[in-house]
């Protein structure tokens, strides 16, 4: 795996450790059936990302144009928030996990 993955996915593993609680106040109920329609906003027409370059956790540059080809998430989480953060890391990784192989064409940068 190359550095570039293992700065990207250190963020994601930190927060989503810290977010950790005992197996019975993780259960999270799945709907039992999808959504009627999107619920999120759509851009019409889509636009290309903004250039924009951000720093890892060993202060490497990461910017949008090197993830080309890959569905990016990008979310702001603060080293020490006791509340939001560690759910928002949660779900994220959980969301990665659930995706099985499919995983390695998104990227979050956190």
């Amino acid at each position: 795996m190359s550095r570039l993955k293992y700065a990207l996915l250190l963020p994601v593993l930190l927060g989503a450790g810290c977010g950790a609680a005992p197996k019975e106040q993780t259960q999270i109920e799945t709907p039992t059936q999808a959504p009627k329609r999107f619920a999120g906003a759509e851009l019409a027409p889509p636009r290309a990302a903004p250039p924009i370059a951000l720093q890892d956790a060993r202060g490497a540059r990461v910017t949008l144009t090197g993830q080309r080809g890959r569905y990016v998430l990008v979310t702001f989480l603060y080293v020490h928030c006791p509340d939001v953060c560690p759910l928002i890391a949660q779900n994220l990784n959980q969301t990665l996990r659930q995706l099985g192989p499919k995983r390695d064409r998104v990227r979050v940068l956190a």
